[in-house]
């Protein structure tokens, strides 16, 4: 593969469970506003054989990332695709060109294994322009809704009850796939990592009991609404009733894209389909990150 690019004591590998504690270690060494129970988490209910890639020096991991399975979904068509998560290098790694090789490496194997596309929501603005290198261009979007706690509504209004991650993968599924548009299609144990983590904040999955769902966390006064999927006429109603029932002081909402959304996603095509799903855009809709 890319291995004649890297140092010696230098190689690139498939992950495995037995890599868990040190990329345990990357992870909080480069998220450090994640908690220990988050890669806990990941690492023993989430991530699949074959779903990983690491660089290894003398051994160890050093740098990691994960392509976790989806499907884009819409217009009775399904192409497999795969996301790009936990992309990071221990600090004492980084500048080397070493995770530049990874995702080579895990590019190469996602082609491999069949993906139309891979995909992926950059953390920072700057990160566009750095996975560009490798592929990656603009195509999913989202609207951006920010209310205050002069906006909310008082907790009473509206009928929102929490729901299991199975029930919100049905909802989410259901109510995406009655509109016009191509959208990620998560598969249940990914929607269940995001609602597990939402809930360990003291959020979760939430639905109006007529077809409408949100995923919410509410962050030191924040609501963060990951996922708000309803009709754009209730949309700020529904945000407002949210607000009140997390009793938070402000929301950040995110939702279905209007005409002109917001970057949300890239795609990397690495078929002939997914590099005419690029140039043939049909209103793509990525929802929920896995922040």
């Amino acid at each position: 593969m890319h291995g004649e690019h890297l140092n010696a004591g230098t190689s690139i590998s498939t992950f495995v469970k037995s890599d868990s504690e040190d990329c345990k270690a990357i992870w909080l060494a480069c998220f450090p506003g994640d908690t220990p129970e988050v890669p806990e988490r990941f690492f023993r209910d989430v991530v699949g054989p074959e779903e990983g890639m690491v660089c290894r020096i003398d051994g160890r991991p050093v740098s990691m990332v994960f392509m976790l399975p989806a499907a884009l979904a819409g217009e009775g068509e399904r192409l497999p695709i795969q996301y790009i998560y936990a992309a990071a290098t221990h600090p004492d790694y980084q500048r080397r060109g070493i995770f530049a090789e990874l995702l080579r490496a895990a590019l190469g194997k996602a082609r491999a294994q069949g993906a139309a596309a891979s995909f992926l929501h950059p953390g920072e603005p700057g990160l566009a322009d750095y996975y560009a290198r490798f592929g990656y261009r603009p195509y999913f979007t989202a609207s951006r809704t920010l209310l205050a706690a002069a906006e909310r509504g008082d907790g009473a209004g509206g009928s929102w009850t929490p729901v299991s991650a199975r029930e919100y993968t049905a909802l989410r599924r259901d109510y995406l796939s009655r509109r016009a548009g191509d959208y990620v299609d998560w598969p249940e144990r990914l929607v269940a990592y995001a609602v597990s983590t939402a809930e360990s904040a003291g959020g979760g999955a939430v639905t109006d009991g007529h077809g409408n769902a949100a995923l919410c966390e509410p962050r030191d006064g924040l609501l963060f609404v990951h996922e708000l999927l309803c009709p754009q006429e209730r949309r700020e109603e529904a945000g407002r009733e949210l607000l009140g029932w997390y009793d938070c002081c402000k929301a950040e909402i995110l939702s279905l894209p209007a005409a002109q959304g917001e970057v949300y996603g890239l795609w990397c095509p690495l078929s002939n389909e997914g590099e005419k799903r690029l140039h043939t855009v049909r209103n793509p809709y990525m929802g929920i990150a896995l922040e």
